[in-house]
């Protein structure tokens, strides 16, 4: 009677510590991440940035190459260039300078391609659009590797 007796109290007494530290557990986990994304600098998107709806983070690639994944409202939301149509041929900007939000561009060799809602744009290589994305809360991206 006295071992069964034992048994059960140490059961419930593991059980009962056990129950009481899970949570410090995975919050130490979740502090490991988060301290590293917060001590993270801006990361300046100057090859690429995209951030279209069906992605739930934003991402972004600067000169050194790497991929990151950022949360989208860590990202400047006052962003845009001006832009033009591109012609048919795919090289020639036509059309009035116009002001977009991109959801996505690539820096490419004669201008800034650019996405609105899927329709291309370029954006000339100009003073006023010298300027790329930048976010702040950010991871780098294994998966891109």
């Amino acid at each position: 009677m006295f071992l069964k007796d034992w048994i059960q109290n140490s059961f419930i007494a593991y059980a009962v510590i056990s129950i009481s530290l899970l949570p410090s557990v995975q919050l130490l986990r979740l502090q490991e991440h988060s301290v590293v994304r917060r001590d993270q600098t801006q990361h300046n998107c100057d090859v690429n940035f995209n951030n279209q709806a069906m992605f739930t983070d934003a991402t972004c690639m600067g000169t050194n190459r790497k991929v990151y994944k950022c949360v989208h409202k860590s990202c400047q939301q006052n962003f845009q260039f001006l832009c033009r149509d591109v012609g048919p041929d795919g090289k020639s900007l036509t059309g009035q300078l116009r002001p977009i939000v991109p959801d996505d561009y690539t820096t490419k060799d004669h201008f800034i391609e650019a996405y609105v809602n899927y329709r291309l744009y370029g954006c000339p290589y100009i003073p006023e659009n010298s300027h790329r994305q930048s976010c702040n809360n950010c991871f780098v991206d294994h998966d891109g590797d």
